[in-house]
């Protein structure tokens, strides 16, 4: 089950955090992780906490023409494009940047593609609220969260992950490495976890990224300033 269907599930069966803790759950079967804290975030949210800092700056590695339309995506009618290099966002330019699907690159389409661009999102926001000089937007952000963020993370833990936001430090799951292209039974292309026995077996990933887990290196103690 796909996580977000499992999100939605949870979410009009009881609520918010029964489908934040499906969601959590179906990351543990396929992870092997045990998932302790959850963020929901809306659309109107992330557009608003975007433009509450007056906007952010991404590096765009590859150029991409996109729509949010289907019909267009299948007719070659792209309404947008974002070029390579260095991009000043807006809020809905951001969402547009971070969620799109239909893109003229293949591999930009891909759900692994959208992760990476929201990563560089969350990173750019994160350089935007960091230092005491910007306080100022840390406080118009959490303004603009108010009615659209649900967690279960306390105040010292948004704190100890808004620091962790570094897209150098992700594990990637890469097709030919751990993961391989086939279709499903209505004809639509997944990846699914290479070595695999049967369709529900992460049995390769959970060892995948056990060792993946064991080679990211500790933060290291900061220097002290020489006298």
């Amino acid at each position: 089950m796909k996580i977000n269907e499992a999100f939605r599930i949870g979410y009009y069966e009881k609520g918010i955090e029964y489908g934040a803790e499906l969601a959590a759950k179906a990351v543990t079967q396929v992870t092997g992780l045990t998932i302790h804290g959850w963020m929901s975030l809306d659309f109107q949210g992330f557009k608003a906490m975007v433009d509450a800092i007056g906007g952010i700056t991404v590096e765009n590695p590859t150029a991409f023409e996109y729509t949010w339309d289907e019909p267009d995506y299948l007719a070659s009618n792209f309404q947008g494009i974002f070029a390579a290099g260095k991009l000043e966002l807006d809020g809905q330019q951001a969402l547009d940047y971070a969620r799109n699907r239909y893109t003229s690159v293949v591999e930009e389409s891909s759900d692994f593609a959208r992760l990476v661009r929201q990563q560089h999102v969350l990173q750019a926001i994160r350089a935007q609220v960091t230092g005491w000089q910007t306080v100022s937007k840390g406080l118009a952000l959490a303004e603009s969260l108010a009615g659209h963020l649900d967690t279960n993370l306390s105040v010292i833990d948004l704190g100890m992950l808004g620091g962790k936001l570094d897209v150098d430090r992700r594990i990637e799951l890469r097709e030919g490495e751990i993961l391989e292209a086939t279709t499903n039974t209505i004809g639509q292309y997944v990846l699914v976890v290479s070595g695999r026995r049967s369709s529900d077996d992460y049995a390769p990933l959970h060892a995948f990224l056990t060792t993946a887990l064991d080679a990211v290196p500790i933060d290291a103690e900061p220097t002290p300033p020489q006298p």
